[in-house]
């Protein structure tokens, strides 16, 4: 069965404030799964050419990616990845790999921030 266009989004999470989508792999049939926080503010976009906004949404980033360095080391000994990235409308983060493990990684990835 070929990949659909587009993932299919969840309809039973709106009521918590979230979106979901879901995309089944058909082709490599493998468990891996990807689960994206998008953490915005009620000013997104973010003005980057905001000084303090940019430097303070930067140092967040760094404080963040650092507290979850040893995290993410021993996450990627076991082929899963955790990584939080800055983007315009605030931060992204990121953990995917074999989706039994995710929600662990998750949780241990927030506990440390």
């Amino acid at each position: 069965e070929p990949l659909p266009r587009a993932p299919r989004p969840l309809p039973g999470v709106a009521s918590l404030g979230w979106r979901a989508w879901h995309l089944q792999d058909t082709v490599f049939e493998t468990p891996r799964s990807e689960i994206w926080l998008k953490l915005s503010t009620d000013l997104a976009p973010v003005n980057r050419q905001d000084t303090k906004t940019s430097v303070l949404l930067s140092f967040l980033n760094l404080a963040m990616s650092d507290t979850l360095n040893e995290t993410a080391y021993l996450a990627e000994q076991a082929s899963l990845h955790v990584r939080a990235s800055s983007q315009s409308y605030g931060l992204d983060v990121y953990v995917g790999g074999f989706h039994h493990k995710l929600p662990l990684l998750l949780e241990a990835g927030l506990k440390e921030f």
